[in-house]
């Protein structure tokens, strides 16, 4: 049976779809996901003007295969001022804050 407003059913393009009376009220599940998010700032409004002024840290993995070493995990710290990057290795991920603390 034919739709005119949905081609995928009228061009038997997927098999056992659901007919649905009414489309055109939405749960909030789904329309929390079809809210659009604002574009991202062209400039920041802080940048650091000293070394290690400001860092930034990203908490990365489980990667899949883990490092030669075995390390699933990798903490990457990049300071705003320099962009000089520093990554340190983890078997953990709650070996995170003790990296934070020695850096």
């Amino acid at each position: 049976m034919a739709h005119p407003t949905r081609p995928f059913v009228s061009g038997e393009l997927v098999r056992g779809l659901l007919h649905i009376e009414h489309a055109d009220e939405l749960c909030e599940a789904c329309l929390a996901g079809k809210q659009r998010c604002l574009a991202f700032p062209q400039k920041a409004k802080f940048r650091a003007t000293e070394p290690l002024e400001l860092v930034h840290g990203d908490l990365c993995g489980p990667i899949a295969p883990p490092t030669p070493g075995g390390h699933p995990y990798m903490l990457v710290l990049i300071d705003d001022r320099s962009w000089y990057m520093w990554v340190e290795l983890l078997a953990t991920k709650d070996q995170a804050a003790r990296a934070i603390v020695k850096f």
